[in-house]
């Protein structure tokens, strides 16, 4: 669950889903909602979601972008650390966001949702 105050108000999000592209590109989509299902989530608000280029475990930066309830969108550095890389393919970690306003921290435990691969093109 992650959880906490944003600019725009708080944030609270209980569900992930992620998906691993591999081929010419080795890049994952993490995506964060209220929604108990992948395909609901895509549509949720809401939510966090961002791209990793490279999706091993260890911890790096990488731009997360917030879509709130309002329809508004911020684009947020987050310190993202993955854990452990299953193999049934469930991904778990945590996400820290402290910048200007925001003040967001969770862990995630999210399985392989392919559906996820077209949601963001």
């Amino acid at each position: 669950m992650l959880t906490g105050t944003t600019a725009n108000g708080p944030l609270s999000l209980s569900y992930a889903w992620k998906s691993q592209v591999n081929g010419f590109s080795h890049s994952m989509t993490l995506l964060l909602s209220n929604s108990a299902t992948a395909h609901q989530s895509q549509c949720d608000k809401p939510s966090l979601s961002f791209r990793l280029d490279d999706p091993a475990v260890g911890a790096r930066n990488a731009v997360a972008s917030v879509l709130f309830e309002d329809e508004s969108r911020v684009d947020v550095t987050a310190a993202v650390t993955i854990d452990a890389d299953d193999s049934l393919g469930n991904t778990s970690g945590k996400i820290d966001i402290a910048s200007s306003g925001w003040d967001v921290h969770g862990t995630f435990s999210a399985p392989d949702c392919p559906e996820l691969d077209f949601a963001d093109k």
